[in-house]
């Protein structure tokens, strides 16, 4: 962005010279060789940086549940567990609650079981031993960097949420993903033409 703005700026300063000596005989070798200078720059000008605008949204607050909203009690798991003693697992006997009022985060090393925390968590996994319980009224969603990586690109932001919802009246559909900046071509031409800040916006709305 500042290769571009450096062009812009110093553009914007030639072309000043230009318009206010273009009608002034002793300049006009100055002039003509600043018109021949700007033609070259404009040549070889970067490209012009696209900043997504500013898209600001609110979580609506969900019903309340009664607790515990997840419990997690004496989990055991590891991907090879054969031929491995207990203490040698990935996770060994987890316990934890999450309730509507907590704010947890997960730290640990590369390969530490975060990861498979969560997708115990999510019913992705299943533990070895130790239970995973949920309330039967939750529903889990989960955003990750990698969540736009579960679409087709080469169909319309539209066409792949009506993939995950059929049930969807098509306008209602435009209308929804509206709501999330993505409004008029933006919902119906691929999604690969999409800039790197449209596509996780589609990937919230699928939440």
């Amino acid at each position: 962005m500042r290769v571009y703005q450096a062009y812009h700026d110093k553009r914007a300063h030639m072309m000043e010279f230009i318009v206010k000596f273009r009608a002034n005989a002793k300049r006009a070798s100055i002039v003509q060789s600043r018109i021949k200078a700007v033609e070259k720059m404009d040549m070889e000008a970067p490209a012009k940086v696209e900043i997504d605008s500013v898209w600001r949204f609110s979580i609506p607050n969900p019903e309340p549940l009664g607790r515990p909203i997840i419990a997690i009690d004496d989990v055991t798991f590891d991907y090879k567990p054969e031929g491995k003693k207990d203490s040698e697992y990935l996770l060994q006997k987890a316990n934890f609650g999450v309730d509507l009022d907590s704010r947890i985060g997960i730290l640990g090393a590369n390969g530490a079981g975060k990861s498979t925390l969560l997708n115990l968590i999510t019913d992705k996994l299943s533990p070895i031993s130790g239970t995973v319980s949920r309330n039967g009224r939750l529903r889990i969603g989960m955003f990750t960097q990698h969540s736009a990586d579960k679409f087709d690109l080469h169909l319309s932001a539209v066409e792949n949420m009506l993939n995950l919802f059929p049930n969807t009246a098509d306008q209602v559909m435009r209308s929804f993903i509206g709501k999330f900046q993505i409004q008029g071509d933006e919902a119906i031409k691929p999604m690969l033409m999409l800039s790197g800040g449209q596509k996780p916006r589609i990937a919230f709305a699928a939440l």
